[in-house]
């Protein structure tokens, strides 16, 4: 199952382009869309806990 959002970069895309094409940007297009190796990809580039958790206690109004 793919995620909600993104995973993490190892290369920013400002800070180093081609990097960030070469390892983000390909590798996702090789894991996800040409194969069905997305699980692996989202293993090595994890969403991290800010899609499933949050650090807000959330209450009643009375």
């Amino acid at each position: 199952m793919q995620p909600l959002s993104g995973g993490f970069y190892f290369s920013h895309p400002s800070f180093s382009p081609r990097d960030h094409e070469v390892n983000d940007v390909i590798m996702k297009d090789k894991c996800c869309t040409k194969s069905d190796y997305c699980n692996l990809y989202y293993e090595l580039h994890p969403t991290g806990t800010c899609y499933t958790e949050s650090p807000f206690n959330f209450g009643n109004i009375f």
